[in-house]
């Protein structure tokens, strides 16, 4: 017989991710861990930045023009590939500058 304030693991895990409001930032990691998985060491070397905001939108900031030129016309490939990648529907628009 459970006692009243016995709980799932995974149930205390999402408790402590939102009491010390961590969600965000393990989404976050999540996307970084992504953008390199997706995209390759070469294109992850020339990234100096991602910034997870809210609703969605990622902010990657890269150190080459040319780069953020060609990456800009696939963005809705990103976005898929992304959320693909987590495993999840996190990603709503990617920002590069």
């Amino acid at each position: 017989m459970k006692n009243s304030n016995e709980q799932s693991l995974g149930d205390a895990i999402r408790q402590f991710l939102k009491h010390h409001e961590l969600n965000g930032k393990l989404a976050e990691a999540e996307i970084v861990a992504a953008w390199s998985k997706v995209l390759g060491p070469a294109i992850d070397r020339r990234t100096t930045k991602i910034k997870l905001e809210s609703g969605g939108v990622v902010y990657v900031t890269l150190d080459s023009s040319s780069l953020r030129q060609e990456l800009s016309m696939q963005r809705t490939k990103l976005v898929d590939a992304l959320n693909e990648s987590i495993g999840k529907v996190l990603v709503k628009e990617v920002i590069l500058s």
